[in-house]
């Protein structure tokens, strides 16, 4: 090796994760006003990250630290739910994976497998000084697809196929907004294709004022299972297996329903996309409270923008 090309990596480093090089700082996010910088990284170069926030009004300013319990340091530590969305989103991290700023409000969302928290506070550019707040625990089952409200206020999730909002401060109850789910229906969740195939991970959306939200409600009953076995993961009763509703090629697909409801509870009014033999590619809110969703035909060749009142 010649003296300029610098030090050699070892063989161990080149086989591990993350790979050399590649411990950067991930999920960069601007707070209100765009006064902080939110991101998560890693201090030793390993696979669990941690919360940091720089004030960007202060050039001498240094990262602080958000302190966010829950955090876990092995796979063996997350549940089977948590382990699939991780894979879908091809998620190697520990520690803080995800941290998303509220639209508009001082509010920052941290996802945990022991349930959502949520940091105010950090609009002042001081770790230290932030308020963490359990919004909501999972210790009821899993929480899946949590998404804040434009102002950080409420938060909305799913749990057992149903969709429910929560006040962000940890003090409010729980309300359930939907109760259709059961075999084979959820409501909130995006289906397989969509998350494998369309790149949409999202089966809720708030309304810009934060007083309703769309959702989608999947049906797949009549989608055969498929069965997942772990070879060479043998237990006490033998390999470990999984069951999953898989839509194969040429045969049905889950039949899926954009829905609104009012975020303080009520009826959903269903929208009119069409007969069922479609795919909902897209769903959003626009300034003026309308509502639009992209509807792909079953063969690809058509494509319909539709508004909604």
């Amino acid at each position: 090796m010649s003296a300029d090309a610098g030090p050699a990596i070892p063989f161990e480093e080149v086989a591990r994760r993350p790979l050399p090089g590649m411990a950067v700082p991930e999920q960069l996010g601007f707070g209100p006003q765009d006064r902080v910088l939110t991101y998560l990284y890693s201090p030793e170069r390993d696979l669990v990250r941690r919360l940091f926030v720089l004030d960007l009004e202060d050039p001498s300013a240094e990262p602080e630290e958000v302190t966010v319990e829950g955090a876990v340091r092995s796979d063996e530590e997350l549940g089977p739910e948590e382990m699939l969305r991780r894979e879908r989103a091809r998620e190697l991290g520990l520690g803080i994976t995800s941290a998303t700023w509220a639209e508009s409000g001082d509010a920052l969302m941290v996802p945990l497998p022991d349930g959502v928290r949520v940091v105010h506070g950090l609009a002042a550019g001081k770790g230290a000084g932030a308020r963490v707040a359990l919004a909501v625990g999972s210790g009821d089952g899993p929480i899946e697809d949590p998404r804040l409200s434009p102002d950080g206020s409420l938060l909305a999730f799913v749990r057992h196929g149903d969709v429910h909002v929560v006040t962000t401060d940890g003090k409010g109850a729980i309300r359930r907004l939907t109760e259709t789910a059961g075999e084979g229906v959820s409501n909130g969740i995006a289906e397989y294709v969509a998350q494998e195939e369309m790149d949409r991970p999202h089966g809720l959306w708030w309304s810009p004022e934060g007083t309703h939200l769309a959702y989608s409600e999947v049906d797949e009953r009549h989608v055969p299972w498929f069965r997942i076995v772990h070879q060479g993961s043998d237990g006490p009763g033998g390999p470990p297996v999984e069951e999953h509703r898989y839509p194969f090629a040429g045969e049905a697909n889950a039949a899926v329903r954009l829905g609104v409801v009012p975020a303080s509870g009520g009826p959903t009014v269903w929208m009119d996309t069409g007969d069922d033999d479609h795919y909902l590619a897209r769903v959003r809110w626009l300034p003026d409270g309308g509502l639009v969703a992209e509807v792909q035909s079953r063969d690809q060749r058509s494509l319909r923008l539709l508004r909604f009142d």
